[in-house]
């Protein structure tokens, strides 16, 4: 059901998949993100920098390894929010 839900707002279903195992399991490696979410992980590592891209996602690099986060639903919710204001505030009386 979340996941048809961050579909409605802009989620590929893959995305969504792998923005709920972040969530789940908190920050990890891409290899460990994949392996749970049952996604490849040459995917899952491009799903993941486009999530970063597009601020949902945080990349941390520790000892040398690339550690993957995911923003909390408050704070999506709360950048879903914000992209409607703007909107709203654009359109045309």
């Amino acid at each position: 059901m979340l996941s048809k839900l961050l579909q409605e707002y802009n989620f590929s279903p893959r995305e969504a998949k792998i923005y709920l195992t972040c969530l789940e399991f908190g920050e990890d490696v891409v290899s460990s993100i994949a392996r749970r979410a049952g996604e490849n992980r040459v995917t899952t590592y491009s799903i993941l920098k486009d999530l970063a891209q597009r601020g949902m996602a945080n990349e941390i690099i520790k000892n040398k390894k690339k550690y993957y986060s995911v923003i909390s639903p408050q704070k999506l919710l709360k950048k879903q929010e914000e992209k409607f204001k703007e909107l709203k505030k654009a359109l045309p009386e």
